[in-house]
């Protein structure tokens, strides 16, 4: 090929090259303005929205500041009504809890928590759960919270004010279920003995009353929840006693024999089961007019305390009957006067100012009336120099000192019977 045609062979095919990237742009150009209008005229068919934007006035953003401080907020975007966030509660919720508990509406408060429950974050809630706990403790408030909230801290809010008031049933409700949440050993530990103090409060009245089913029906209740511990086990072995069911009794005194605390008072029970013939149980009668084979005993009363005048080893001594104690005890001095003889044994008490470790002793008789017991396990505790009176009388004497009776208190008559069952 000659050289100037070369040349125009070269120039013809750039201009190709050229035509070809302008028709491209312009396809392309073509096809994306197509695109777009088929867009607008597929949205001129839908409805127009607004969009408008709405500034937040500096009173608002006070009433924000405002709220909180208080640890609630409002949050207005966008729109005129409050909207409520996921991590910040609302404050209608709130402060309309707060206006019924100060107007003493607890249960109206407690409804309005249940039915809302799924609805309210965990930080209302936590917060409403403190407007129940906090103020005076009014057992009435407290319940109510119970209601909704079963939570360890309630639990124990309302037993400590059901003790404080001595509402013994709400008590041991509470305490049972605090007791049964408590995740920390120790202070399940706590809750046992405070536990055994209401379980005992409770007895006492239902002694008062006869009703031994009852006392039994409560232990059941402590026994069951808490299997473990040898205190409640030992309580229901006396209950089954009492109420003539000897196979239960000796079932749970046979699994005590090796508590190192309680093995040798249900040793002790377990051998006058044995050496006693056998007896048609029957429930004990609720104090009324005397028997004929009725054992009184006098008390003397001291404002709502009685006393009973016993001889321990021959020697006369002074005790507090306590029927919310379910041992014997007597005091270190009166130990020490009688010689009597360490098993050995330490057993761990609950008393006002706290649990605390006692010795125990074995008596040779302690007599009660016409009655007389023989080698009863006794606990050692520390009277003050002002007490006049030398220990306790607890109630594994009074359901030992003769299987063939059972006992009942007469408020009016200031005595201790022993009836035949």
């Amino acid at each position: 090929m000659r050289q100037h045609d070369r040349h125009l062979f070269v120039l013809s095919s750039c201009v190709m090259a050229k035509n070809l990237l302008i028709f491209g742009v312009v396809t392309a150009v073509a096809m994306a303005t197509g695109a777009f209008l088929t867009q607008q005229a597929l949205r001129s068919t839908e409805p127009q929205t607004k969009i408008t934007h709405k500034t937040t006035s500096s009173a608002e953003l006070n009433v924000v500041a405002a709220t909180i401080e208080k640890g609630y907020t409002t949050f207005s975007a966008g729109s005129d009504e409050m909207a409520q966030t996921n991590d910040v509660p609302a404050i209608n919720a709130i402060s309309q809890v707060k206006k019924w508990l100060e107007n003493h509406q607890y249960q109206a408060a407690s409804r309005y928590v249940d039915e809302h429950h799924s609805e309210l974050t965990s930080l209302e809630l936590e917060q409403i759960k403190h407007l129940f706990l906090d103020g005076e403790p009014s057992l009435t408030k407290l319940s109510a919270a119970s209601n909704v909230f079963d939570e360890l801290d309630v639990w124990e809010a309302l037993a400590s004010a059901a003790i404080q008031q001595r509402d013994w049933s709400i008590g041991f409700k509470a305490m049972m279920r605090a007791s049964e949440l408590e995740n920390s050993s120790a202070q399940l530990e706590d809750k046992l003995a405070v536990l055994v103090q209401i379980t005992s409060q409770l007895r006492a009245d239902m002694e008062r009353r006869g009703d031994e089913l009852g006392i039994k029906d409560l232990y059941q209740q402590a026994y069951d929840l808490h299997p473990s511990y040898p205190r409640f086990q030992l309580e229901l072995a006396y209950a089954h006693l009492r109420t003539g069911d000897e196979d239960s009794a000796k079932q749970l005194l046979t699994a005590l024999l090796y508590e190192p605390e309680l093995g040798e008072i249900a040793s002790q029970a377990l051998e006058r089961i044995n050496n006693q013939e056998p007896q048609t149980p029957e429930k004990p009668p609720v104090a009324s007019n005397l028997q004929r084979d009725d054992i009184v005993v006098p008390l003397q009363r001291s404002g709502n305390s009685f006393f009973v005048n016993t001889s321990v080893n021959n020697r006369s001594t002074r005790l507090l009957l306590d029927t919310g104690a379910s041992i014997t005890a007597l005091s270190s001095n009166l130990i020490s006067r009688l010689n009597l003889k360490p098993t050995g044994q330490v057993i761990q008490l609950s008393t006002a100012n706290g649990q605390r470790n006692a010795n125990l002793y074995r008596t040779d008789k302690l007599r009660l009336g016409r009655l007389q017991l023989s080698g009863l396990i006794i606990a050692e505790i520390e009277l003050g120099n002002g007490e006049y009176f030398d220990g306790l009388l607890g109630t594994d004497a009074l359901n030992q000192v003769n299987s063939d009776y059972t006992y009942l208190i007469d408020n009016e008559e200031n005595a201790l019977i022993f009836r035949r069952r």
